[in-house]
Protein backbone atom coordinates (compact mmCIF):
# COMPACT_ATOMS: atom_id res chain seq x y z
CA UNK A 1 0.00 0.00 0.00
CA UNK A 2 2.82 2.49 0.70
CA UNK A 3 4.56 1.51 -2.46
CA UNK A 4 1.58 2.43 -3.65
CA UNK A 5 1.39 5.95 -2.64
CA UNK A 6 4.97 6.68 -2.77
CA UNK A 7 4.57 6.19 -7.03
CA UNK A 8 1.50 8.61 -7.09
CA UNK A 9 3.27 11.30 -5.59
CA UNK A 10 5.93 10.74 -7.61
CA UNK A 11 4.09 11.46 -10.71
CA UNK A 12 2.00 14.23 -9.51
CA UNK A 13 5.86 15.95 -8.51
CA UNK A 14 6.40 15.76 -12.21
CA UNK A 15 3.18 17.11 -14.04
CA UNK A 16 3.77 20.43 -13.97
CA UNK A 17 1.51 21.41 -16.64
CA UNK A 18 5.23 22.16 -18.94
CA UNK A 19 5.95 19.41 -21.38
CA UNK A 20 8.38 21.00 -22.58
CA UNK A 21 11.88 20.07 -21.89
CA UNK A 22 13.66 16.78 -20.03
CA UNK A 23 11.81 15.40 -16.93
CA UNK A 24 13.02 16.70 -13.98
CA UNK A 25 15.29 19.78 -15.68
CA UNK A 26 14.77 23.12 -15.59
CA UNK A 27 12.75 24.27 -18.36
CA UNK A 28 14.08 26.94 -20.98
CA UNK A 29 12.27 30.73 -21.31
CA UNK A 30 12.45 32.29 -24.03
CA UNK A 31 13.42 35.90 -23.80
CA UNK A 32 11.44 38.75 -25.59
CA UNK A 33 13.71 40.70 -27.94
CA UNK A 34 13.98 44.26 -26.90
CA UNK A 35 13.16 47.18 -29.24
CA UNK A 36 14.75 49.90 -29.98
CA UNK A 37 14.06 52.55 -26.80
CA UNK A 38 12.65 49.77 -24.76
CA UNK A 39 14.04 50.08 -21.37
CA UNK A 40 14.09 47.31 -19.14
CA UNK A 41 11.86 46.83 -15.99
CA UNK A 42 13.04 45.65 -12.26
CA UNK A 43 11.14 42.41 -13.65
CA UNK A 44 12.97 41.89 -16.59
CA UNK A 45 10.41 42.80 -18.74
CA UNK A 46 10.31 45.05 -20.96
CA UNK A 47 8.03 48.61 -20.03
CA UNK A 48 6.15 49.91 -23.26
CA UNK A 49 8.04 53.13 -24.50
CA UNK A 50 6.93 56.50 -25.92
CA UNK A 51 6.41 56.45 -29.68
CA UNK A 52 9.48 58.12 -31.37
CA UNK A 53 8.72 60.98 -33.13
CA UNK A 54 10.67 62.71 -36.30
CA UNK A 55 12.44 66.23 -36.65
CA UNK A 56 11.32 68.01 -39.46
CA UNK A 57 14.51 69.04 -41.35
CA UNK A 58 15.93 72.55 -41.24
CA UNK A 59 14.87 74.36 -44.33
CA UNK A 60 18.05 75.71 -46.13
CA UNK A 61 17.70 79.47 -47.38
CA UNK A 62 17.57 79.12 -51.33
CA UNK A 63 20.36 81.12 -53.44
CA UNK A 64 19.83 84.57 -53.22
CA UNK A 65 18.20 84.80 -50.50
CA UNK A 66 19.46 85.46 -46.68
CA UNK A 67 18.44 84.65 -43.63
CA UNK A 68 15.97 86.39 -41.84
CA UNK A 69 15.13 86.44 -37.41
CA UNK A 70 11.16 86.56 -38.77
CA UNK A 71 11.09 83.93 -40.91
CA UNK A 72 11.27 84.54 -44.41
CA UNK A 73 13.90 84.93 -47.11
CA UNK A 74 15.05 88.59 -47.29
CA UNK A 75 16.16 89.85 -50.93
CA UNK A 76 18.21 92.85 -51.67
CA UNK A 77 16.67 94.99 -54.03
CA UNK A 78 16.79 98.19 -55.86
CA UNK A 79 13.76 100.06 -55.25
CA UNK A 80 10.31 98.50 -54.32
CA UNK A 81 7.34 97.42 -56.38
CA UNK A 82 5.37 100.81 -57.36
CA UNK A 83 2.18 100.97 -55.40
CA UNK A 84 -1.34 99.57 -57.04
CA UNK A 85 -3.38 102.13 -58.83
CA UNK A 86 -6.76 103.14 -57.60
CA UNK A 87 -9.30 103.10 -60.11
CA UNK A 88 -11.74 105.40 -58.11
CA UNK A 89 -9.07 107.31 -57.46
CA UNK A 90 -10.67 110.89 -58.70
CA UNK A 91 -8.69 113.43 -56.66
CA UNK A 92 -5.59 115.40 -58.40
CA UNK A 93 -2.21 114.92 -56.47
CA UNK A 94 -0.80 118.29 -55.19
CA UNK A 95 2.42 119.80 -53.54
CA UNK A 96 3.46 119.49 -49.88
CA UNK A 97 6.48 120.87 -49.35
CA UNK A 98 9.86 121.69 -51.56
CA UNK A 99 13.73 121.87 -50.25
CA UNK A 100 16.55 122.77 -52.52
CA UNK A 101 20.56 122.98 -52.42
CA UNK A 102 22.99 124.55 -55.23
CA UNK A 103 22.67 120.98 -56.84
CA UNK A 104 19.69 119.48 -56.17
CA UNK A 105 15.60 120.09 -55.25
CA UNK A 106 13.32 117.73 -53.48
CA UNK A 107 9.59 117.82 -54.19
CA UNK A 108 7.17 115.97 -51.71
CA UNK A 109 3.66 115.14 -53.25
CA UNK A 110 0.45 113.83 -51.62
CA UNK A 111 0.38 110.95 -52.85
CA UNK A 112 2.24 108.16 -54.88
CA UNK A 113 3.46 109.46 -58.30
CA UNK A 114 3.86 107.77 -61.90
CA UNK A 115 7.94 107.44 -62.65
CA UNK A 116 10.09 105.72 -64.74
CA UNK A 117 12.35 104.18 -61.54
CA UNK A 118 10.63 101.89 -58.88
CA UNK A 119 10.18 103.22 -55.40
CA UNK A 120 13.30 103.74 -53.84
CA UNK A 121 15.33 103.50 -56.25
CA UNK A 122 18.11 106.06 -58.07
CA UNK A 123 18.99 106.45 -61.27
CA UNK A 124 18.97 108.35 -64.49
CA UNK A 125 16.33 111.05 -64.78
CA UNK A 126 14.90 109.83 -67.80
CA UNK A 127 11.20 109.53 -66.87
CA UNK A 128 8.29 109.42 -70.03
CA UNK A 129 6.15 112.42 -69.86
CA UNK A 130 3.93 112.69 -66.90
CA UNK A 131 6.62 111.14 -64.76
CA UNK A 132 8.32 113.20 -61.69
CA UNK A 133 11.71 111.85 -62.87
CA UNK A 134 11.14 113.11 -66.74
CA UNK A 135 13.88 115.87 -67.32
CA UNK A 136 13.34 115.50 -71.47
CA UNK A 137 10.34 117.61 -71.10
CA UNK A 138 10.81 119.01 -67.25
CA UNK A 139 7.61 119.72 -65.06
CA UNK A 140 10.00 121.60 -62.78
CA UNK A 141 10.10 125.56 -63.55
CA UNK A 142 11.21 128.77 -62.01
CA UNK A 143 10.30 132.66 -62.82
CA UNK A 144 14.01 133.17 -62.05
CA UNK A 145 15.84 132.55 -65.33
CA UNK A 146 19.25 131.21 -63.81
CA UNK A 147 17.74 128.51 -61.54
CA UNK A 148 14.89 128.02 -64.49
CA UNK A 149 18.38 127.22 -66.73
CA UNK A 150 19.26 124.49 -63.61
CA UNK A 151 15.86 122.72 -63.34
CA UNK A 152 16.56 121.73 -66.65
CA UNK A 153 19.68 120.06 -66.18
CA UNK A 154 18.31 116.87 -64.26
CA UNK A 155 20.75 114.11 -64.70
CA UNK A 156 20.04 112.20 -61.63
CA UNK A 157 16.83 111.15 -59.67
CA UNK A 158 16.08 109.10 -56.42
CA UNK A 159 12.15 107.92 -55.71
CA UNK A 160 10.92 108.03 -52.77
CA UNK A 161 10.69 104.23 -50.92
CA UNK A 162 6.45 104.96 -51.44
CA UNK A 163 7.01 106.93 -54.57
CA UNK A 164 5.56 110.46 -53.70
CA UNK A 165 8.57 111.99 -53.59
CA UNK A 166 11.53 112.83 -55.86
CA UNK A 167 14.89 114.25 -55.43
CA UNK A 168 16.69 115.52 -58.70
CA UNK A 169 20.58 116.08 -59.38
CA UNK A 170 21.50 118.75 -61.67
CA UNK A 171 24.23 119.47 -63.95
CA UNK A 172 25.14 122.87 -63.47
CA UNK A 173 24.64 124.79 -59.73
CA UNK A 174 21.35 126.65 -59.07
CA UNK A 175 21.96 130.73 -57.54
CA UNK A 176 21.62 130.87 -54.25
CA UNK A 177 18.45 132.74 -52.94
CA UNK A 178 14.67 132.24 -52.05
CA UNK A 179 12.90 131.61 -55.10
CA UNK A 180 9.13 130.34 -55.82
CA UNK A 181 9.43 126.67 -58.11
CA UNK A 182 6.33 124.95 -59.93
CA UNK A 183 5.91 121.79 -61.12
CA UNK A 184 2.97 120.37 -63.99
CA UNK A 185 1.68 117.71 -66.17
CA UNK A 186 3.18 114.92 -63.12
CA UNK A 187 0.51 112.27 -62.63
CA UNK A 188 -0.20 110.17 -59.55
CA UNK A 189 -0.66 106.79 -60.32
CA UNK A 190 -4.56 106.95 -61.30
CA UNK A 191 -3.29 109.09 -64.00
CA UNK A 192 -4.70 112.51 -62.34
CA UNK A 193 -2.98 115.78 -63.29
CA UNK A 194 -1.22 117.73 -60.37
CA UNK A 195 -3.81 120.14 -59.20
CA UNK A 196 -2.94 123.57 -60.70
CA UNK A 197 -3.80 125.33 -57.75
CA UNK A 198 -1.80 123.51 -55.72
CA UNK A 199 1.48 122.54 -57.51
CA UNK A 200 3.97 125.14 -56.10
CA UNK A 201 6.81 125.44 -53.09
CA UNK A 202 9.26 128.13 -52.31
CA UNK A 203 12.60 127.07 -51.13
CA UNK A 204 15.82 128.85 -49.93
CA UNK A 205 19.21 127.98 -51.95
CA UNK A 206 21.82 128.84 -49.58
CA UNK A 207 25.19 129.54 -50.81
CA UNK A 208 27.58 126.54 -50.74
CA UNK A 209 31.05 128.08 -51.50
CA UNK A 210 32.85 130.71 -53.18
CA UNK A 211 32.38 130.67 -57.58
CA UNK A 212 35.65 129.56 -59.37
CA UNK A 213 36.68 129.92 -62.78
CA UNK A 214 36.02 126.67 -64.93
CA UNK A 215 37.68 127.48 -67.83
CA UNK A 216 38.66 130.05 -70.57
CA UNK A 217 38.62 129.37 -74.53
CA UNK A 218 39.43 131.85 -76.92
CA UNK A 219 38.38 131.89 -80.54
CA UNK A 220 38.51 134.64 -83.28
CA UNK A 221 38.32 138.26 -81.45
CA UNK A 222 36.58 136.94 -78.18
CA UNK A 223 37.49 134.98 -75.01
CA UNK A 224 34.79 132.78 -73.36
CA UNK A 225 34.95 132.45 -69.75
CA UNK A 226 32.97 129.84 -67.32
CA UNK A 227 32.38 130.38 -64.00
CA UNK A 228 31.01 127.51 -61.48
CA UNK A 229 28.17 128.88 -60.72
CA UNK A 230 25.51 132.18 -61.39
CA UNK A 231 27.16 135.10 -61.02
CA UNK A 232 26.20 138.99 -60.05
CA UNK A 233 26.27 141.01 -63.73
CA UNK A 234 26.49 144.58 -62.75
CA UNK A 235 27.16 146.18 -59.29
CA UNK A 236 29.84 148.41 -57.81
CA UNK A 237 33.07 146.99 -59.55
CA UNK A 238 31.92 144.17 -58.97
CA UNK A 239 29.97 142.34 -61.99
CA UNK A 240 30.97 140.33 -64.29
CA UNK A 241 29.68 142.34 -67.62
CA UNK A 242 32.18 144.62 -65.95
CA UNK A 243 36.02 145.24 -68.28
CA UNK A 244 37.57 146.65 -65.64
CA UNK A 245 37.82 142.90 -64.40
CA UNK A 246 39.51 141.35 -66.94
CA UNK A 247 43.30 141.57 -67.64
CA UNK A 248 44.93 140.30 -70.40
CA UNK A 249 48.87 139.54 -70.27
CA UNK A 250 49.29 142.00 -67.61
CA UNK A 251 47.32 144.75 -69.85
CA UNK A 252 43.91 146.09 -69.66
CA UNK A 253 41.76 143.77 -71.99
CA UNK A 254 40.93 145.28 -74.71
CA UNK A 255 37.45 144.57 -74.88
CA UNK A 256 34.21 146.61 -76.51
CA UNK A 257 31.50 144.38 -75.13
CA UNK A 258 31.14 141.51 -72.20
CA UNK A 259 27.64 139.51 -72.62
CA UNK A 260 26.59 136.50 -70.56
CA UNK A 261 25.79 133.54 -72.71
CA UNK A 262 22.86 132.18 -70.47
CA UNK A 263 20.23 133.32 -67.72
CA UNK A 264 22.90 132.88 -64.81
CA UNK A 265 24.96 134.59 -66.05
CA UNK A 266 27.56 131.69 -65.58
CA UNK A 267 29.32 131.98 -68.76
CA UNK A 268 30.53 135.60 -70.36
CA UNK A 269 31.68 136.14 -73.80
CA UNK A 270 34.11 139.11 -74.48
CA UNK A 271 34.59 140.64 -77.35
CA UNK A 272 37.79 142.27 -78.58
CA UNK A 273 39.05 144.88 -80.52
CA UNK A 274 39.64 143.08 -84.15
CA UNK A 275 43.25 141.94 -84.05
CA UNK A 276 43.89 141.53 -80.36
CA UNK A 277 44.66 138.48 -80.23
CA UNK A 278 46.83 135.83 -82.56
CA UNK A 279 45.58 132.15 -83.88
CA UNK A 280 48.14 130.26 -81.99
CA UNK A 281 49.62 132.43 -79.15
CA UNK A 282 48.66 131.56 -75.37
CA UNK A 283 47.77 134.57 -73.51
CA UNK A 284 47.34 135.10 -69.65
CA UNK A 285 43.83 136.09 -68.73
CA UNK A 286 43.10 137.47 -64.92
CA UNK A 287 39.97 137.53 -63.45
CA UNK A 288 39.43 140.07 -60.78
CA UNK A 289 36.43 141.27 -57.94
CA UNK A 290 33.92 139.11 -59.42
CA UNK A 291 31.14 138.00 -57.47
CA UNK A 292 28.33 135.24 -57.05
CA UNK A 293 24.22 136.26 -56.94
CA UNK A 294 25.00 135.84 -53.11
CA UNK A 295 28.15 138.55 -52.51
CA UNK A 296 30.72 135.16 -52.55
CA UNK A 297 33.86 136.55 -54.06
CA UNK A 298 35.81 134.45 -56.75
CA UNK A 299 38.53 131.93 -55.36
CA UNK A 300 41.34 133.11 -56.08
CA UNK A 301 40.82 136.22 -56.67
CA UNK A 302 42.60 137.77 -58.61
CA UNK A 303 42.89 134.01 -60.60
CA UNK A 304 44.65 133.68 -63.66
CA UNK A 305 44.44 131.17 -66.05
CA UNK A 306 45.80 130.31 -69.49
CA UNK A 307 44.34 130.82 -72.97
CA UNK A 308 44.94 129.54 -76.23
CA UNK A 309 43.99 131.65 -79.12
CA UNK A 310 42.32 129.23 -81.75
Amino acid sequence: MRGLLAIALLICACDTGDHSGTLGLPTSVPTASRSAGATPSATGRPSASAPSTTLPATPTPSAGASANPSGGPTRTQVGSPTPTANPNDVTPPYVVSMSATQQTLTVVFSEPMRSRLACGATGAATGPFGTIDNQATSPYHSADRALDETLQTATQATIGSDCASVTLVFGISAAAGTFAVTVSSVQDLSGNTIDATRNAGQVTIRDEGPPIVLRADASGDSISVTFSEPMLQVGEGSGVTLSGNYRLDGNPAPITNITCTDGGCRGVRLSLTPGSIVPGRTYTLRVANVVDRAGVALRPDPTSVSVLAR
